[in-house]
């Protein structure tokens, strides 16, 4: 039986740098793939019993066995620490088994890598539930050299010094032993590698030595995710597509990390609109990557030249009116605004009478040395050009201002729920207020805002829930220890609250709302 979800998972010597390169690209992970290391598993038991009866049962014997015959613990309580850290994760792979469907689940420390020696020793009886367990996963190697793991490991041991995984200190720092573990780990996890494949796993190599191997990596998670609507790119095709188009200026002018962030968001707007054909979207001032595979594009002839370039429409957008031929459901204008000066208020208007929907990115501050008349778009600017009506989303991302506008219907968006940065001091104090309570706090919901609470308060927040996240689940509250819920959702508060008390009976007491218009929380 081939299981509903999958497991990207890493393995490498212990200090070659997988969580931190994990670390490093999870803002840019699909929210169909989950972090093993999520809220979502916080509450799973470390109990063995619930393994019998199980692969991971016969997992837990083998390694427990292993364990207590090394010598090479300096306390016991180390010793139990690991065990009790391996039990938990035998029991978090149990229920993701039982219970995950349609979800990629993404580990920096796999099965292969804690359990691949008492995988190899299991008895033939396994090897259809081997072909299962594998048939699934996708497997990355992390390959570095030895100096550069043992850097890793002393950098650790003086961050961490009381850590369980120190080997570091579990080996007193002696270099020829440290060497000496590292290649024969080294061994053992390339013949768990071969023994994974034989069994169905899928294997990528990962060399940290390269100046691009997050860029891999995000690669490797992204085309397993697969899960981008079918009329558009996903981010293989971003990544592989702009890599080529580099040389002419535009796509090394900033980290494609960068533009990655804003083309993603695009996309899952897109989702929401809904597009029937691709031609349906014009793309305006592509610079050679179209977010809808085969909608209409405009562009001028002039500037922006790369290898293929071709056009639906060859105009200079800043001469109204445009030489279209039909109204558009979506207009897409991705950093192309800044350079419409002196009539950017046409060309916005222009756009909205031939379009339902339209998205934009603009930094509000630009100069350009070439075009120097470009200029940034403040959010004031746009409000008064659409007769006081606010955008339906405004979301800040690396590269500028991310607006979308739904001209379908007449939406009056309070000005205090959507533009926060305008009173982002304001909200700043707030949450510095909270930084001085003895108290620990759950955030509801997990975007901006959210992340900006998380940075300010630091290990005072626990986790995150929000309803429309499978994964990170409101119900996920009962079995977190808080003091109080931060809803960080400008706009929706009396929802949120209402839904938090109606369904799972929290206290009102412990709800802490944001409201930045009102000065009250």
């Amino acid at each position: 039986m081939k299981a509903n979800y999958k497991t990207i998972e890493f393995i490498g010597n212990p200090g070659v740098g997988k969580t931190t390169a994990l670390k490093n690209i999870s803002e840019h992970i699909c929210p169909k793939s989950v972090l093993i290391k999520s809220n979502a598993f916080a509450s799973i038991t470390k109990d063995l019993e619930k393994l019998k009866s199980s692969i991971y049962y016969e997992l837990a014997i083998k390694k427990l066995e292993f364990m207590d015959n090394q010598n090479i613990w300096k306390q016991q309580s180390q010793k139990e620490g690991v065990k009790s850290f391996f039990i938990k994760q035998l029991n978090i792979y149990h229920t993701i088994e039982k219970q995950v469907k349609n979800l990629n689940i993404v580990d920096d420390e796999g099965i292969l890598h804690n359990f691949g020696e008492e995988l190899m020793k299991l008895p033939k009886e396994f090897e259809e539930t081997l072909s299962r367990l594998f048939g699934n996963r996708v497997i990355v190697y992390f390959k570095s050299t030895n100096e550069n793991i043992i850097n890793n490991l002393e950098k650790r041991n003086s961050e961490y010094p009381e850590a369980a995984n120190n080997f570091f200190r579990l080996y007193d720092g002696d270099k020829n032993a440290l060497n000496k573990y590292i290649d024969e780990t080294r061994e053992k996890q390339l013949r768990a590698l071969e023994f994974a494949k034989k069994y169905g796993a899928k294997i990528h190599i990962l060399d940290l030595d390269e100046d691009n191997y997050l860029l891999k990596l995000l690669l490797i998670i992204k085309q397993e995710e697969n899960q981008t609507y079918k009329r558009l790119h996903n981010s293989s095709t971003f990544y592989n597509r702009t890599a080529p188009l580099e040389s002419y200026g535009h796509w090394n002018s900033a980290p494609l990390f960068n533009r990655w962030q804003y083309h993603k968001r695009v996309f899952e707007i897109l989702e929401t609109i809904g597009l029937k054909e691709d031609d349906e979207a014009l793309e305006i001032g592509t610079a050679g990557f179209q977010v809808v595979k085969n909608s209409d594009t405009m562009d001028q002839d002039k500037r922006w030249d790369y290898k293929g370039k071709s056009q639906t429409f060859t105009h200079d957008i800043r001469n109204i009116p445009w030489p279209l031929t039909k109204k558009y459901k979506v207009t897409i204008a991705l950093r192309v605004f800044q350079h419409l000066t002196p009539n950017q208020r046409e060309a916005f208007l222009e756009a909205k009478k031939n379009t339902e929907h339209l998205i934009i990115v603009v930094p509000r501050e630009y100069k350009n040395k070439i075009l120097e008349n470009s200029q940034g778009i403040k959010l004031e600017q746009f409000i008064e050009w659409n007769d006081g009506v606010y955008p339906q989303i405004f979301e800040e991302t690396a590269m500028g201002d991310l607006y979308y506008f739904n001209f379908t219907k007449n939406i009056q968006v309070e000005k205090n729920k959507i533009n926060f940065t305008k009173n982002l001091s304001e909200l700043l104090v707030k949450i510095n207020e909270l930084k001085n309570m003895n108290e620990k706090y759950v955030v509801y919901g997990y975007g901006t805002v959210g992340k900006l609470i998380h940075e300010i308060l630091g290990d005072k927040i626990i986790g995150y829930v929000d309803m429309v996240d499978p994964n990170n689940h409101p119900s996920l509250l009962k079995s977190m220890q808080f003091d109080k819920v931060i809803i960080s959702i400008l706009g929706r508060e009396s929802e949120v609250t209402e839904y938090l008390i109606s369904n799972f009976n929290l206290d009102k007491k412990k709800i802490i709302l944001l409201d930045i218009n009102d000065g009250e929380m």
